[in-house]
């Protein structure tokens, strides 16, 4: 079930302004600490750094690894599959940098 989407079209300020991070936690308020921005473009990485949450680079979408890898994210995740490894993995805490 998706309760909410939020797009370039429901913000006036685009990644990597924060914009969006803050839209979501009006609708869904949660700590900074629990909270991530999955993302296959380094604009996705700078986003979630200027609102200071933790970043979850994927290597298999837009940006290549070398791209997503100087954006420094939290994790680097090179398969679909390994993403629910990083997310209940109890010894990976959200914000935990590798």
């Amino acid at each position: 079930m998706i309760d909410a989407v939020i797009g370039g079209d429901c913000v006036t300020r685009g990644k990597p302004h924060p914009e969006m991070v803050h839209r979501a936690h009006a609708y869904f308020p949660t700590a900074a600490e629990r909270t991530v921005v999955v993302g296959d473009t380094r604009f996705d990485i700078e986003m979630g750094q200027a609102a200071g949450i933790a970043t979850w680079a994927v290597t298999y979408g837009v940006h290549a690894e070398p791209t997503l890898r100087a954006a420094h994210p939290d994790f680097l995740i090179d398969a679909f599959g390994s993403l629910s490894g990083v997310v209940f993995d109890s010894s990976n805490y959200i914000g935990a940098r590798p």
